[in-house]
């Protein structure tokens, strides 16, 4: 850990969560450091195994992944949120088909 996190809520950013050992391993840290909430998104949720258990043990928040990867019922968990990138994707098809801009998509200005 790199930083004051004590007393602090951590948030840790990843691209993809696969059998989800570095992500309780990084909240172990956190929390070790004395992080008051851990919480924890990535884009790709894959959680092969032993990841739902290994999320569920943790001391995370939260859990947030988007559904790129399908999550099937047997692995969600009550602390497992997904985010839908519906919106996003059908912004980008409308823009692609009117000539917009699909740069501006991640300013965050645009709400989406």
């Amino acid at each position: 850990v790199i930083g004051k996190v004590d007393g602090m809520n951590a948030v840790i950013v990843d691209d993809f969560i696969d059998t989800g050992g570095s992500v309780a391993e990084a909240v172990k840290a956190l929390k070790n450091h004395d992080a008051k909430k851990v919480f924890v998104c990535c884009t790709h949720g894959l959680l092969t195994p032993p990841a739902i258990e290994r999320l569920k043990e943790s001391e995370a928040e939260e859990v947030v992944v988007t559904n790129t990867v399908k999550i099937p019922k047997e692995k969600s968990f009550d602390r497992l949120k997904v985010l839908s990138i519906a919106p996003l994707i059908g912004e980008a098809i409308n823009r692609i088909n009117s000539g917009g801009s699909i740069s501006e998509l991640f300013n965050n200005k645009n709400g989406i």
